[in-house]
């Protein structure tokens, strides 16, 4: 069915849209708990790079100063 007349949107000037809303106390606590969180992930990811990096560097060098063991002679009759 049809209508004979179509709905009409109306702008209702004394309508506002968007969200207004002013910052209390505690929405600053929790921004700054937010931030601080950012910063510890942030830290954490930087530090365990940083560990990475160091122990593939020491054992890097650790290898370099390992020197191979010449071989034993196991023959017997050479100990006499």
């Amino acid at each position: 069915m049809i209508p004979e007349e179509m709905l009409q949107f109306v702008n209702y000037p004394d309508v506002k849209t968007g969200v207004e809303f002013h910052m209390t106390p505690l929405m600053w606590g929790g921004a700054a708990l937010i931030l601080a969180a950012a910063v510890l992930a942030v830290l954490s990811v930087l530090k365990a790079k940083k560990t990475k990096a160091n122990a593939a560097d020491a054992e890097a060098e650790n290898a370099e100063s390992v020197k191979p063991e010449e071989p034993k002679d196991t023959n017997p009759a050479d100990a006499e």
